[in-house]
């Protein structure tokens, strides 16, 4: 499978992404989390591209999509707004959305704002919205002190490049550990070594801990939580309350990963991912026309 880089230009905003696979098959969008960008699914988007079209976007202000500065861009409706006009602008009318930390907290957004646009919902390490900020333990990173900081101007992002991205290390510390992954930090510092690279990023901590889902009934889109057995950045217990507002879910607890289980255990969570997107039948939903003309070559 070949991996394109391309831009799709929405109405106030510029998203680079990561193609792979197929445009027949099914769409799956990879929303990635703090502080992150496309890279972080390096090894989910050659297992998924056998069987969709994977796009890995960079979000509004990380990586090499635009970064505007205003917190008002950051505003949890107005991305969703983008995101709906983002698969509009990719010629779909649904997808699969794939989503860790950040990422998976706005994934939530949309399957209760954009039900319909959404075929299946995974989220890796991140409860629900209207659960993640009051139980974010002390032993994360991006704790409840970390919350407030960020709502000062300027010093979050002169605090994020202290003592040569400190801050990098002290997130990926599996990547620390294990030597053949250098080649992944280097592109994380480049992702991050300026000041205006930590604005966007930041920004997302002072709009989402601001928003609560108005929520009547649990949602019917088919959801898989995902969470690592040793991570301290959320509670497991947060992540099984999370199940409240689904209506179908499965949950999958990784063993031997923290807070990034689809970089620390990724041929499990492939697995995992694969078995709940495709199952026994890899045909779950493709085009009308492709069903129809495999169906004639088994009649031949």
């Amino acid at each position: 499978n070949t991996i394109a880089e391309s831009w799709s230009l929405l109405k106030e905003v510029k998203l680079h992404y990561i193609e792979a696979g197929e445009k027949r098959h099914p769409l799956v969008i990879m929303l990635h989390g703090f502080p992150d960008c496309w890279i972080s699914w390096h090894y989910q988007i050659p297992a998924l591209a056998k069987h969709f079209r994977v796009i890995a976007i960079d979000m509004k202000g990380f990586g090499d999509s635009d970064k505007p500065r205003s917190k008002s861009s950051y505003e949890v409706k107005k991305l969703a707004e983008e995101f709906n006009d983002l698969i509009a602008t990719l010629g779909c009318r649904r997808c699969i959305i794939i989503g860790h930390d950040i990422g998976a907290l706005f994934g939530w957004f949309i399957v209760h704002t954009y039900p319909e646009i959404v075929e299946k919902f995974v989220a890796i390490s991140a409860p629900h919205p209207n659960l993640y900020w009051s139980t974010v333990p002390s032993t994360s990173e991006f704790n409840s002190r970390w919350v407030q900081f960020c709502q000062l101007p300027e010093l979050p992002e002169m605090k994020a490049l202290d003592g040569d991205l400190v801050i990098l290390n002290n997130v990926y510390t599996h990547l620390v550990k294990n030597s053949g992954s250098q080649e992944y930090l280097d592109a994380y510092r480049y992702a991050f070594a300026r000041k205006e690279d930590w604005i966007g990023a930041i920004n997302y901590f002072r709009t989402f801990p601001y928003w609560r889902l108005n929520i009547n009934e649990s949602y019917q889109v088919s959801t898989l939580l995902i969470a690592g057995n040793k991570d301290k950045s959320v509670l497991i217990e947060s992540i099984i309350q999370s199940t409240d507002f689904v209506e179908k879910f499965s949950l999958k607890v990784i063993n031997n990963a923290s807070h990034f289980p689809h970089q620390e255990q990724p041929d499990e969570v492939n697995k995992v991912l694969l078995n709940f997107l495709v199952g026994k039948c890899a045909l779950f939903h493709l085009p009308v026309d492709y069903n129809k003309r495999l169906q004639m070559e088994v009649m031949d």
